[in-house]
């Protein structure tokens, strides 16, 4: 875990793919007061701005966003490397 005074980092060893099975998992079970938002492959280009992954780009960069019953978001990045 790495911790930069804003933001806590995590550090999980495999494939994104598993992480996208199991959110879509939870999501199809109900996931009690709060529902998946956005869940999407996205990447960053040089100036900071977000686009989605086209078919032939890695999928590096998970967004998750999950939305309560009175519409307040939480939003997560997960990254991995090759």
């Amino acid at each position: 875990m790495i911790e930069d005074g804003e933001v806590l980092w995590k550090t999980l060893d495999g494939q994104l793919d598993g992480l996208v099975a199991d959110i879509s998992a939870i999501e199809n079970e109900g996931a009690g007061k709060y529902s998946i938002a956005i869940l999407t492959f996205i990447r960053f280009d040089d100036n900071g701005r977000e686009y989605a992954v086209e078919p032939n780009e890695p999928e590096n960069i998970l967004k998750v966003r999950i939305k309560n019953e009175v519409s307040e978001t939480l939003t997560a990045l997960f990254t991995t490397t090759y």
